[in-house]
């Protein structure tokens, strides 16, 4: 059996050669990024770019994928990286340990030399997320934006939406 035996049954050869031959950046790899990660990893996206600053902490615990005791104190993005590898050996995996802003994103997300298909950005920082979300409209890269739900207490009211058209990010 194949590792993509399952996929495969549903989007055949050209879509899992479309998947693998993808590269899809996860800006944030805490509660939301974590999972989306592993569920594109699981999928079989071939190159995955994880960016993230931050460490594994105690408070994490509870809501991140990668959050054990044996990962604390480690960066997000390795542990991710470690977790990919895991499930998927044939997924290239690039670690970026740095705090996304305006200054440097087209160093991050520049193309060339980057090609990305498609970000997902999980970012928790509102002036980030704004700032990359400008700069993938900008430069017409499709991206996947969740917005947070800390305080929030009735699931119901989770929605699509265009970004104008929310509020309380």
């Amino acid at each position: 059996m194949s590792l993509f035996e399952r996929s495969h049954i549903l989007l055949g050869d050209t879509g899992i050669e479309r998947l693998q031959d993808s590269h899809v950046v996860i800006a944030g790899v805490g509660g939301v990024g974590s999972y989306a990660a592993e569920a594109i990893a699981r999928l079989g996206v071939g190159k995955i770019t994880l960016i993230d600053h931050d460490t594994v902490s105690s408070s994490n615990i509870n809501r991140q994928l990668i959050a054990l005791q044996s990962t604390l104190d480690q960066y997000k993005t390795e542990v991710m990286a470690a977790r990919i590898k895991d499930i998927n050996p044939h997924c290239q995996v690039i670690c970026q340990q740095t705090f996304i802003d305006q200054a440097n994103l087209p160093k991050l997300i520049a193309q060339p030399p980057h090609h990305y298909d498609s970000i997902i950005d999980a970012i928790d920082s509102l002036t980030s997320k704004t700032d990359l979300l400008a700069y993938c409209v900008s430069h017409t890269i499709p991206v996947f934006s969740s917005m947070g739900a800390g305080g929030k207490t009735d699931p119901s009211l989770i929605s699509e939406a265009d970004l104008m058209d929310t509020s309380v990010c």
